[in-house]
């Protein structure tokens, strides 16, 4: 695999817009949008470590993201400001 910026820059990016979704959702449920910006962060950090050491052993970034997806649902049916 070849080192592409593209790819490094869409992390970064990702990454303030999960920082954006935690200030968001804290207020539905600040427990649950912390654990969800964990799993988020840990996905960016796969992508981003398989990105800058391409030899290294490969984890899939969905292990992560899924988990961040499930719990984003739980909080957009929690919170009273954006439609279910």
């Amino acid at each position: 695999m070849i080192f592409e910026p593209v790819n490094c820059l869409s992390d970064v990016l990702y990454i303030l817009v999960t920082l954006l979704f935690y200030r968001l959702f804290r207020r539905a449920n600040a427990v649950i949008a912390l654990v969800a910006t964990v799993f988020s962060l840990m996905g960016c950090a796969v992508d981003l470590r398989d990105q800058l050491h391409p030899g290294a052993v490969r984890l899939n970034p969905l292990l992560f993201f899924g988990p961040f997806c499930v719990l984003l649902r739980f909080l957009v049916l929690r919170s009273r400001f954006l439609p279910r």
